[in-house]
């Protein structure tokens, strides 16, 4: 289900961030497993996966004050994904900016100080071309994190 592999990069790549800020020496080659792990996260299928990821989400991110906003956009644009999949949103809808509160929370996701949420923008990005403006693309390509920029770029190319 998309909402899963959706979720995936959201919630389980905060766990991951934490694994990693526990760390005392930062090094590419650990930042290259940590980027592998999410990517094959990504691709997960399991509810109890999900399940997992919020859990993570939750330890990663104790402040519910910005918790509840990550949620509720994850949930927002998941929900569009969604309705594209099974054709409630058209492309006409799309290309005419609807539905607005989505593509909103996409966008502030894709300028969230955390890079997993940018991440998550910039991958909503690749799987739907229309809304790469909502998820920032262009800027995104020269985000900080590699797999940002990576995500970003990949979104771009395929909209060619």
């Amino acid at each position: 289900m998309i909402t899963t592999r959706i979720a995936t990069l959201l919630l389980l790549a905060a766990g991951l961030v934490s694994a990693r800020q526990q760390t005392t020496a930062a090094s590419p080659a650990l930042d290259r497993v940590l980027q592998d792990r999410i990517h094959k996260l990504l691709d997960s299928k399991s509810e109890s996966d999900q399940r997992a990821a919020l859990d993570r989400l939750r330890a990663e991110v104790r402040d519910p004050a910005e918790l509840r906003p990550l949620l509720w956009a994850w949930h927002q644009v998941t929900g569009l994904q969604w309705e594209r999949r099974f054709g409630y949103v058209s492309d006409e809808a799309l290309a005419r900016g609807e539905p607005r509160e989505p593509r909103a929370q996409l966008a502030m996701l894709a300028a969230h100080p955390r890079w997993w949420a940018r991440a998550f923008a910039a991958r909503v990005a690749r799987e739907e071309p229309l809304l790469l403006g909502d998820a920032r693309a262009s800027d995104l390509v020269s985000d900080p994190h590699p797999l940002v920029r990576e995500l970003a770029g990949q979104a771009l190319q395929q909209a060619r």
